[in-house]
């Protein structure tokens, strides 16, 4: 509700720390230092002690400790240095003072180029916090991570143990891709950079599931883009790989084979010129090279 100008009044003070209270009932033990709101339907309980505020059915604030517990069917906790609201189910735990707290069936979210849902069905989180140098991080158990902004996702990821830093990076093992529902690849683990821009790192490589576990003992592994993207500046990249392919049974119209490959890309917007220079050095399992 709208402060009145006595409250604001008192917020101003110096040396003073703000704790705002909401909720349709207020049960306050003074011997442990319990606060206790509890809210109705048309009007929920609402703890605030900036810059950090928490909205559910229930919460119980203990001063001494500075922590809150909160339950209800739909738990929100809003911490301008996550950058994102946290949402959760049964019930949530979370200490004001050092920004650490667990829920139940928990969903967040993170920004790159596209927004991506993080839910898990157990987790903990901390907020960012500068003197401490520590990050906002997200860790959760059984969750799942998607893209995709309708109500059912038509695809989504299943990781047993997954784990968010700020809007830097996303990462989960035991994972499984699910597509409209149904399962249709398990992957070790997952990686995705969240990070807004161009980013120096690690290039993709590209390989079939043939390449892990042969289907025939006649089968040929290959393998490429095997490399590292630099990201000189936002005018000029470099990128450097290989490529790879068995030699076990080649033959003379098929040799086993190691390329190495360059290239250099460049924009110049004062001339309006952009271009690219790459080398390639193919080595034959034959003797020969190009």
């Amino acid at each position: 509700t709208p402060l009145d100008s006595i409250a604001l009044d008192l917020m101003k003070r110096p040396g003073m720390s703000v704790v705002r209270y909401q909720g349709d009932q207020v049960e306050y033990r003074a011997k442990d230092g319990v606060m206790i709101i509890i809210g109705t339907k048309g009007s929920r309980a609402i703890v605030e002690r900036e810059p950090t505020s928490l909205v559910a059915d229930t919460i119980e604030f203990a001063e001494r400790t500075d922590s809150v517990r909160a339950r209800g069917d739909t738990i929100v906790m809003h911490d301008p240095a996550r950058g994102d609201d946290v949402l959760a189910l049964g019930r949530l735990a979370y200490d004001l003072a050092r920004r650490e707290g667990s829920a139940t069936d928990v969903s967040s979210a993170t920004k790159s180029g596209d927004t991506w849902y993080v839910e898990a069905h157990r987790a903990a989180f901390t907020g960012a916090d500068s003197s401490a140098n520590r990050e906002n991080m997200f860790f959760g158990a059984d969750g799942t991570i998607t893209s995709c902004t309708d109500s059912v996702p038509h695809f989504h990821f299943s990781a047993r143990e997954l784990k968010r830093v700020s809007n830097d990076m996303v990462v989960a093992r035991n994972v499984v891709l699910h597509i409209q529902g149904v399962p249709v690849f398990w992957l070790p683990f997952i990686f995705q950079d969240a990070r807004s821009g161009r980013r120096s790192g690690i290039l993709t490589p590209r390989f079939g599931f043939t390449e892990l576990v042969r289907n025939s003992p006649l089968y040929r592994r290959t393998i490429e883009n095997v490399g590292y993207y630099f990201a000189l500046s936002d005018y000029a990249d470099f990128a450097a790989g290989m490529d790879w392919r068995s030699s076990a049974n080649a033959s003379d119209q098929d040799p086993g084979w190691t390329r190495w490959n360059t290239e250099f890309r460049y924009r110049w917007l004062d001339r309006f010129a952009s271009g690219r220079l790459g080398a390639s050095v193919h080595s034959l399992s034959s003797g020969s090279s190009n």
